[in-house]
C-alpha cells in the first residue's frame, strides 16, 4: 500500500508541475505489482459514486454522553497534559520531563 501511495503522490505532483492538472480525476485506481505502477479500474462520474451504505449485518453502536465522559474520566492523565500542569506549577524542564514521562 505505501508503494501505491508513494507512486500516486509522484505521478499526481509530476501531471501538476506539467500543467496536466485536469488529468487528475477522481478514479479507483489498481496497483500492479508486477510493473510497480497503479492502473486505472474505474472512473468516479460525480458525487454519486461516493455514496456509502449501511452494512446490514453490523448493529449501529450507540454511545450515550454518560457512557463517553465514564469512560473519559477513567483514563489516566496523559503525559502532556502533565507536562503543561507542571510547567504552570514552575518546575524545571528536567524536572517536568522527568515526572511527565513516569507512569
Amino acid at each position: 500500500m505505501s508503494r501505491a501511495i508513494d507512486f500516486e503522490i509522484a505521478r499526481q505532483a509530476e501531471l501538476y508541475n506539467q500543467g496536466k492538472d485536469d488529468e487528475v480525476v477522481q478514479e479507483t485506481r489498481l496497483w500492479e505489482e508486477g510493473s510497480q505502477k497503479t492502473v486505472t479500474m474505474r472512473k468516479k462520474e460525480g458525487l454519486a459514486d461516493y455514496r456509502y451504505f449501511p452494512e446490514p449485518d453490523l448493529p449501529e453502536v450507540i454511545l450515550t454522553e454518560e457512557y463517553v465522559n465514564d469512560i473519559r474520566d477513567s483514563l489516566p492523565e496523559l503525559p502532556e497534559m502533565k507536562r503543561r500542569r507542571y510547567e504552570e506549577m514552575g518546575l524545571t524542564m528536567q524536572d517536568v520531563l522527568f515526572l511527565a514521562n513516569d507512569v
